[in-house]
């Protein structure tokens, strides 16, 4: 259970909660974990190939994913919150579970040769000048598929590097299994593009936190997921009729250093299945003067009207569908 703060509960029907501090228990090893090696296996036969083509295997390999956990509770809140056919939203956790797929080869091929995905970015002006301020940044990286590695690529690529704030089991599994043997190859791909990787321990969040709050105060940039993976607060929203949870980590970092949030959003172009565009967005205000609360809840809930707009433009983009954890149906 979380607990509600009562005392500031109800901003636009939102509610802050904070989840109770434990450790994480972990299978030693689970049945999707053969799925990914062999999957990744498969990366190694097609890494050569332009991605074009590797989308073309992914799509083959998304028509089975209709036999996986998720895909149908996906599917239905698909149906529900964005109001689309049963066979609409079918297609979109198709196309969604192709997405995924073809960002796991994309690991393959980075790590093999180099990475062959177009990136676009738009917005970018807008950051350069919180920093030219001397202003941290965080940058609130929206749960699409293939933002987290897209997004270090596109500013890799420009000249900019990120201190990541990540998760112990950061990659394909939480299993044991997967941490020691299969997530290593995620994270040696995403380290290639960042300044650093800082994981947050939820049993001593303090260290990660210092760090963090270091790199903004000095003008640096921070990158964090839009989502409810870690951090004890979490803003709990209305979203699509339904409810969403983000942890408001992100945003109390920015508070306590005087960074700016920028929201970005990572979107394939559907003509082109080698192409991305990373939206930057206009910072959200986090320095207003109110109590706390009140401005996460505040600055969460402009964040969410942003995010709704998009998913709903692109609902076979967003990976919140899959996470019943963080997204709940209208009851």
């Amino acid at each position: 259970m979380t607990a509600v703060d009562s005392n500031h509960a109800g901003v636009a029907g939102a509610e802050l909660t904070w989840r109770p501090l434990r450790k994480s228990k972990r299978s030693l090893i689970m049945w999707g974990d053969l799925g990914i090696a062999i999957w990744l296996c498969v990366g190694l036969l097609v890494a050569p190939l332009p991605r074009v083509y590797r989308w073309k295997v992914c799509t083959f390999a998304s028509l089975f994913s209709g036999w996986a956990s998720r895909a149908l509770p996906a599917r239905l809140r698909i149906v529900r919150m964005v109001n689309m056919s049963d066979v609409a939203a079918a297609r979109a956790v198709r196309k969604l579970y192709a997405g995924r797929f073809a960002s796991y080869l994309d690991v393959v091929r980075g790590l093999l040769l180099t990475p062959d995905v177009n990136v676009a970015c738009k917005g970018l002006a807008g950051l350069d000048a919180i920093q030219a301020q001397g202003r941290g940044v965080v940058l609130w990286i929206s749960d699409f598929i293939s933002a987290g590695d897209v997004s270090k690529l596109a500013l890799a690529r420009a000249g900019r590097r990120l201190v990541h704030l990540s998760r112990p089991q950061h990659g394909f599994t939480t299993s044991a299994f997967g941490i020691r043997f299969l997530n290593p190859l995620r994270i040696k791909f995403e380290c290639a593009y960042l300044a650093e990787r800082v994981v947050f321990d939820r049993m001593n969040p303090e260290r990660a936190t210092t760090r963090l709050l270091d790199v903004l105060r000095a003008g640096g940039l921070v990158s964090v997921m839009a989502s409810a993976h870690e951090g004890r607060a979490l803003a709990d929203l209305p979203f699509l009729g339904g409810r969403i949870k983000l942890a408001a980590g992100a945003l109390r970092l920015a508070r306590k250093s005087g960074a700016a949030v920028i929201p970005v959003f990572v979107l394939g172009e559907s003509e082109r299945r080698d192409s991305f565009e990373v939206v930057f967005a206009p910072p959200l205000d986090v320095s207003r003067e109110q109590p706390e609360t009140e401005v996460l809840l505040a600055v969460a809930s402009a964040y969410r009207d942003q995010l709704e707009t998009v998913v709903r433009n692109h609902p076979e983009s967003w990976v919140g569908w899959r996470r019943a954890d963080q997204v709940s149906m209208p009851s």
